[in-house]
């Protein structure tokens, strides 16, 4: 790939996979096929953020798409590990838990990494209120417009924040504590009652990290 602009490099990689324009476009999480079209004519240079997408759904490391000269590499090269994980809605994370898989139908958040490398459970879901406030530790808050990243597989420690399935399509974001033996789970209002972890009460899984959609 040596001397071809980035635009080429991305076609070639396209070509390679057999994608057509909108195919990638599509994977990408764009409405049209547009986007990828003036990327591969040179009429328009992709920022970083663009080529972390593109490179996730080709497969191959940024590194690939771009020379080592260019700026937007120098500035890939500030967060070279991109992760990619799906936006579930409430409806959907119980399906999920069951099987983890990905479908053309979910909407892809890219990253760089800035928490543990996630597994293939990971999830990420948008906080739509302002709910989840705790006044007394906005540290402990997730905000409106926040994506909370939750793994199924993280046990979770006291204090921390949990996302607990009350019921089949009732999810709720606690923050976990323990006295001795029993289990509790606190809400973000501290006039709401906590409630013990037990019955038909579980966690979903530990938020271990969060993501500013905005």
């Amino acid at each position: 790939m040596n001397n071809l602009t980035v635009g080429m490099k991305i076609r070639q990689k396209r070509e390679e996979q057999k994608l057509s324009q909108g195919k990638l476009a599509q994977l990408c999480g764009w409405d049209n096929r547009s986007r990828i079209s003036n990327y591969e004519r040179g009429e328009r240079e992709p920022d970083y953020e663009d080529l972390a997408i593109i490179a996730d759904v080709l497969k191959c490391p940024i590194s690939e798409l771009i020379d080592k000269e260019n700026a937007v590499f120098k500035l890939a090269t500030q967060h070279a590990i991109i992760d990619s994980m799906p936006i579930l809605s409430i409806l959907e994370i119980s399906g999920w838990i069951r099987d983890p898989v990905l479908k053309a139908t979910h909407r892809i958040v890219y990253m760089p990494q800035t928490i543990n490398k996630p597994n293939k459970a990971t999830f990420a879901f948008e906080n739509t209120s302002n709910a989840m406030v705790n006044r007394i530790n906005p540290e402990l808050s997730l905000f409106a417009g926040e994506l909370a990243i939750v793994d199924p597989e993280v046990l979770p420690k006291d204090c921390q924040l949990v996302l607990v399935q009350f019921g089949e399509n009732d999810m709720r974001v606690r923050q976990y504590r323990e006295d001795g033996a029993l289990k509790f789970l606190h809400a973000f209002d501290p006039e709401i009652k906590s409630t013990e972890l037990a019955g038909n009460i579980k966690i979903v899984g530990t938020l271990i990290g969060r993501h500013r959609n905005w």
